[in-house]
């Protein structure tokens, strides 16, 4: 008999288990704690660095994902994701070729972005919404 993730019954307990020793494995070190921070906010992104920072500028506890942090760890991890965060930024390429718009000038709908170069790729296509103004 399987569960519906395929597995026998009780193995998804089984990694629940498992996973939840590793994460208690990992949270006994800073540098573990460290490491699932910046883990958390490579995920949840600027706005739970925002908050963080937010939080350690007004003295006030840290939690993520049930866990509260010292003020220590959760600076060295901002730095370390925002070290992270440019190094991300600063790997974006700028393309080699101009770009076309495709679509009505004032129907006010998304258009596609199309390199000439590469226009028979369905990478090369990017739909961005452009606001048009009125009058």
């Amino acid at each position: 008999m399987e569960s519906e993730g395929g597995q026998p019954p009780g193995m998804e307990t089984a990694s629940l288990r498992k996973a939840s020793r590793c994460l208690a494995e990992l949270l006994q070190s800073e540098e573990g704690q460290v490491h699932f921070l910046v883990k958390f906010l490579t995920h949840r992104g600027r706005s739970a660095a925002s908050e963080m920072r937010n939080r350690l500028a007004k003295d006030q506890p840290v939690h993520a994902r049930g866990y509260h942090f010292k003020k220590e760890v959760i600076a060295e991890a901002l730095r370390q994701w925002q070290e992270n965060e440019g190094q991300r930024t600063a790997k974006l390429t700028v393309p080699r070729t101009p770009a076309s718009w495709t679509g009505g000038e004032d129907d006010g709908k998304p258009r596609l972005l199309r390199r000439p170069s590469d226009s028979a790729s369905v990478h090369s296509l990017c739909v961005c919404v452009v606001p048009v103004p009125k009058g």
